[in-house]
């Protein structure tokens, strides 16, 4: 997760030109990979998101968190 400010404008402008669908699709990937970031780096998220599933679809899954 650590990228460049200049990738992730060049990411927005390619995900822009392919329209909606485009940017909506990014805007799930993005979800998964922050997702997989915080299993991967916080034992409170990990567990907090073990029933979740690999690729979330929409940040709706994601359960309320207390902390």
């Amino acid at each position: 997760m650590s990228e460049s400010i200049s990738s992730v404008l060049l990411d927005a402008h390619r995900a822009r030109r392919q329209g909606l669908n485009g940017i909506a699709q990014r805007q799930r990937a993005r979800l998964s990979e922050a997702i997989a970031f915080a299993r991967a780096n916080s034992p409170y998220y990990r567990e907090l998101y073990q029933g979740l599933p690999e690729r979330a679809e929409s940040s709706s899954v994601l359960p309320g968190a207390n902390k």
